[in-house]
């Protein structure tokens, strides 16, 4: 344990450059921010994970991350780096006895949603919900691209509100849940599958209750509604949820 322990500090200075990166990201893009959570989620779900012996693919698992990094770095990509946080994180994990895959995986969602998924996806995601959110809506305001406009002001809609960031929230909320009750990788895959769809009706919901904020005269409430305060609520709420035995269906 001491050896991995130093592996770990280690680790920390070696791929510092990456978290330095993910960090001023996370601060220059509010949407990104939704990924904080999952920091103290997965450590608390690996401090109470079971522990066994070493378990050596680990040491792979960090040489790989390593070779990722080196690759990033080398084509001067810092997004490209940053699943090898998950890898390096795992690996020493493992080489600390933690078997449970569940568990494991949860460290994937500490990474946000990539911008350039989120770009391919935009525009055509956002202005789909926004037009069925107007269309629920008989207040609607004035839709001019990806603009509402109204009498209180104009409200930008951007490629978060696309729904991945949400989608991404709520599955490893999911996930969490699921991993914490020892559940199964299928079971954690099909309950995060699920929770991830449930971001489409609730993504609309939230441009309706925006539309409804700026036919109400208060822009700043439509603003928070889409930011990414709103989505920790959701998250919050989920969890909630869930910890009261609303994930023992996927049991």
């Amino acid at each position: 344990m001491v050896a991995v322990s130093w592996l770990w500090l280690a680790a920390g200075l070696g791929f510092s450059p990456v978290l330095l990166e993910l960090v001023a990201h996370m601060a220059r893009e509010p949407w990104a921010r939704y990924a904080s959570i999952f920091v103290p989620l997965a450590g608390i779900l690996l401090a109470s994970a079971r522990r066994g012996p070493p378990r050596y693919d680990g040491l792979l698992l960090v040489v790989l991350a390593i070779g990722w990094e080196l690759v990033a770095i080398d084509l001067r990509s810092a997004p490209l780096a940053r699943p090898a946080l998950v890898l390096a994180a795992i690996g020493l994990c493992r080489l600390g006895g933690v078997a449970c895959w569940p568990r494991l995986l949860l460290v994937a969602w500490v990474v946000p949603v990539p911008t350039m998924l989120q770009q391919r996806l935009s525009p055509a995601a956002e202005q789909l919900w926004t037009e069925w959110a107007a269309a629920l809506a008989p207040f609607a305001p004035q839709v001019e691209g990806h603009v509402l406009v109204a009498a209180s002001g104009s409200l930008s809609i951007g490629a978060a509100q696309g729904g991945l960031p949400l989608a991404a929230l709520l599955s490893g909320c999911v996930w969490a849940s699921v991993a914490a009750r020892d559940g199964s990788l299928a079971r954690c895959l099909l309950a995060a599958l699920a929770a991830a769809l449930l971001a489409v009706p609730i993504q609309i919901a939230a441009l309706w209750i925006a539309m409804a904020g700026l036919a109400l005269g208060s822009l700043e409430f439509a603003r928070w509604t889409l930011a990414p305060g709103a989505w920790m609520v959701v998250g919050g709420m989920t969890l909630a949820w869930l910890r009261s035995g609303g994930s023992r269906r996927w049991r």
